[in-house]
């Protein structure tokens, strides 16, 4: 697991690869809505906890976007097109982040990619 600091310096984010692999059918779902939304750059899937908060760790679809101008309209566009149903238990939350997101490196270490475009 990698921490790095995030937010104040009371929180600090763990981003690993999820226990359990990610359902197959879930990817292809991400994949697939996420290609067809130009600004989208990258995406990646994995387990986030943020300590100091009483969150559960959860699935993070952090989706990379440019220009950054374009997160309104890829966020709308995801939630309007982006409708399934995940195991019981199970969060994922969808944050928007641009090519220069501090820990951005450190997400893609995981290897946890839903999709990528040059």
């Amino acid at each position: 697991m990698d921490e790095n600091a995030h937010g104040d310096d009371s929180t600090k984010t763990i981003i690993s690869p999820p226990v359990k692999p990610v359902k197959k059918k879930l990817l292809k779902t991400l994949s697939k809505v996420l290609s067809d939304i130009e600004p989208v750059r990258e995406a990646h899937l994995p387990l986030v906890l943020e300590i100091g908060s009483n969150l559960p760790p959860a699935l993070v679809l952090f989706v990379v976007v440019d220009p950054p101008s374009e997160i309104p309209v890829v966020m709308d566009t995801i939630n309007t097109h982006f409708k399934f149903p995940l195991p019981e238990g199970k969060l994922l939350d969808i944050r928007p982040i641009t090519k220069d997101f501090k820990l951005l490196p450190t997400i893609r270490d995981t290897k946890c990619v839903v999709g990528w475009r040059d």
